[in-house]
């Protein structure tokens, strides 16, 4: 008999833009769009999948500086760079603006090209809710995580979303994602498989490691 495979523990794979934290923006083309009034989250697309995160901070260290507190590039961790796409959350609507209004004339040139929009989740409060009810709160830890930021320097995550979340932003949001399969699925023990095919040991079992940390137990 051969046993399921286990899920990886925060897979970074590629996910649509249409599913992962933050990533869907307003309807209208870029070319006709403008930042609304309050809006203070916006959407980068097609730019380099070569971008690092600490490259497009000092480029917005260039143009706002201290005026962001989440960045976020999700990661392709088997082609090992990002998706291109970016989420940025600014600290007001006039710094946001700022920063739209410069990749949008392309004066950034390291995301020469880049295509950029309102994201349809705004506030640092809800992306952050999201990316938990998107992720799982055990998220927090990866390395790809988000950025989080307050008066310009970085603090950790956990404790921003201490601060920003609150329950009836983790409802809603748990709503929304749940439109989805999860994002980063959390890996399961060698014993919770085992408990599912109603084993008890794995002594009469091998297991196999995936490329892809993924694991698959076949009987002996």
């Amino acid at each position: 008999m051969q046993g399921q495979p286990l899920i990886g523990v925060f897979d970074d794979h590629k996910e649509s833009s249409k599913s992962i934290c933050a990533t869907r923006t307003s309807d209208t083309s870029d070319t006709e769009t403008q930042l609304e009034d309050g809006a203070t989250t916006i959407v980068l697309r097609r730019f380099s999948s070569r971008l690092s995160t600490a490259k497009l901070l000092e480029a917005l260290d260039e143009v706002v500086p201290a005026g962001y507190d989440f960045v976020y590039l999700p990661y392709d961790r088997r082609k090992k760079c990002n998706i291109s796409l970016a989420f940025i959350n600014f600290v007001d609507h006039t710094t946001a603006k700022t920063a739209y209004d410069s990749f949008r004339k392309d004066e950034i040139s390291i995301c020469s090209g880049a295509r950029v929009s309102q994201a349809h989740i705004q506030g640092l409060g809800l992306n952050l809710a999201y990316f938990l009810a998107r992720c799982g709160t055990h998220a927090v830890e990866n390395p790809r995580a988000p950025l989080v930021f307050k008066q310009g320097g970085r603090v950790q995550l956990a404790e921003m979303v201490e601060e920003c979340v609150a329950p009836e932003m983790m409802e809603q949001m748990n709503a929304w994602a749940g439109q989805f399969e999860p994002a980063f699925p959390r890996r399961k023990s060698i014993s919770e498989v085992l408990a599912e095919q109603g084993l008890h040991s794995l002594s009469a079992f091998v297991k196999y490691e995936h490329p892809d940390g993924s694991l698959t137990i076949f009987s002996l």
